[in-house]
């Protein structure tokens, strides 16, 4: 019912698939992750967030062993032939998004990732045009995702997103009008005092 896809150097704590399946199985969620601990030639903590799209738009921060339900797996097909030398944990997360699949985030780093030293020693400049390179070819297998981050676009749907809390919830429209409103007279009061200021020193 669920899979979860893990290299044979990575390691989830005992209670990981436990926690995820009650997640996934309590919201109905199609996709859960957790924070990621990195271990080997680094030690840190990946902190991860909450899902929205625009961001993972700009970068994947859901971590590679994500618990992902079997069925929308199938449905897109798993890992694609075009992403094998890289970002195809993106890619899959992407293709996941587009047949309508609910993210869930558990806020615990009960995932662990090995980092490998030769990782960390290669040539920054040939892998950031790596990156580039499949970052483009993401964008070619998913057009319809990334036509959100044209600027115009998000500023209005941001837009979209003001006004239909203010009709959800009015309470907040009078705060902000009041607010405004407070420091409209505010800069009326500065302006005013800059004015007589300015006549001030003229006179004198």
């Amino acid at each position: 019912y669920w899979t979860v896809f893990l290299d044979a150097d990575d390691i989830i704590e005992p209670q990981y698939l436990q926690k995820l399946v009650k997640l996934g199985n309590r919201s109905r969620y199609d996709v859960v992750y957790t924070d990621m601990e990195y271990f080997g030639a680094v030690s840190d903590i990946f902190r991860s967030r909450p899902f929205s799209l625009f961001p993972m738009l700009s970068r994947n921060f859901v971590h590679n062993s994500a618990l992902i339900k079997t069925s929308r797996l199938k449905q897109v097909g798993g890992y694609k032939e075009q992403m094998k030398e890289g970002l195809e944990d993106w890619e899959l997360y992407l293709s996941l998004v587009e047949v309508g699949s609910r993210f869930g985030y558990l806020p615990e780093a009960i995932f662990k990732y090995r980092q490998h030293g030769e990782a960390l020693s290669r040539n920054v400049d040939v892998q950031k045009n790596k990156e580039l390179e499949l970052y483009n070819r993401l964008r070619d297998l998913h057009p319809s995702l990334f036509r959100h981050m044209n600027p115009n676009r998000r500023r209005a749907l941001r837009a979209l997103k003001l006004l239909y809390s203010f009709v959800r919830y009015p309470y907040l429209f009078i705060v902000v009008i009041k607010s405004l409103s407070r420091a409209a007279k505010s800069g009326a009061r500065t302006s005013l005092h800059e004015v007589r200021s300015y006549l001030h020193q003229k006179s004198g």
